[in-house]
């Protein structure tokens, strides 16, 4: 069986962490938030929502998997969904609504600054490279692997003949 320290390696911290977001976060909730109204609950959503699009953006790197941009952004019926409230009171009615909005929008922002810098990663494999430039590249590779085998063996057979010796040379019919 693997050692959980091995596999705990490959992992950021906050993926480490099975604890609820409420205790991990208790340090860190801003003034805005309050378990007396739903503000604890919207802002563990949005934590929790954000977590799960930055694992898109880690998994995903083409330009063409972000048309959909609900895969990558935060939308604030999601996060109504997830604290059982509508968007509407959450996001403008109540006292928290504009410190949550900022909140929000700070979230966005920082995802799709992600998924920028994710795209835009210089991509040196093979998948990055056309088909037409693979083939003619493989092709060389295939022409001077020949030749250099053809050179190897044509070496082989000189130093063979230049280091037998003279006797089985003539029983070979070769002088």
């Amino acid at each position: 069986m693997m050692d959980d320290g091995y596999l705990e390696q490959f992992l950021d911290a906050d993926e480490l962490s099975n604890e609820p977001l409420e205790e991990v976060e208790k340090e860190k909730i801003p003034k805005w938030v309050s378990s007396e109204n739903s503000s604890l609950n919207a802002y563990n959503a949005l934590l929790l929502l954000n977590k799960k699009k930055k694992a898109y953006i880690k998994k995903h790197g083409l330009k063409s998997q972000y048309i959909i941009k609900s895969n990558y952004q935060i939308k604030k019926s999601e996060v109504a969904r997830a604290t059982g409230k509508t968007a509407q009171p959450l996001f403008h009615s109540t006292a928290y609504s504009e410190s949550l909005l900022r909140f929000f929008n700070q979230l966005n922002k920082q995802l799709e600054e992600a998924k920028e810098k994710r795209i835009l990663t210089v991509k040196n494999g093979l998948q990055s490279r056309n088909k037409e430039d693979l083939v003619n590249e493989h092709k060389d590779l295939l022409k001077n692997h020949e030749e250099t085998q053809l050179q190897t063996v044509d070496g082989v057979y000189q130093r063979l003949l230049d280091n037998m010796s003279l006797d089985v040379k003539s029983k070979l019919g070769l002088i």
